[in-house]
């Protein structure tokens, strides 16, 4: 496996995949790999919907 995971876009699908992506990564063996999630998007309300995000998160990225 590569060293480093990059997941690109955190919206609809790829906020879904991080919690279980993650879960994955920190329990395989040694050595550990970096995540690394790129999404120039900003947060916005309609998005609470659909991604994995709460009303704190509105307005980042």
């Amino acid at each position: 496996m590569a060293e480093r995971v990059v997941l690109i876009g955190c919206g609809g699908i790829g906020s879904q995949l991080l919690d279980p992506l993650s879960r994955y990564l920190a329990n395989r063996p040694e050595p550990r790999r970096l995540l690394v999630l790129v999404d120039g998007d900003a947060f916005e309300p309609s998005n609470l919907i659909r991604q994995a995000c709460s009303r704190r998160d509105l307005g980042s990225n």
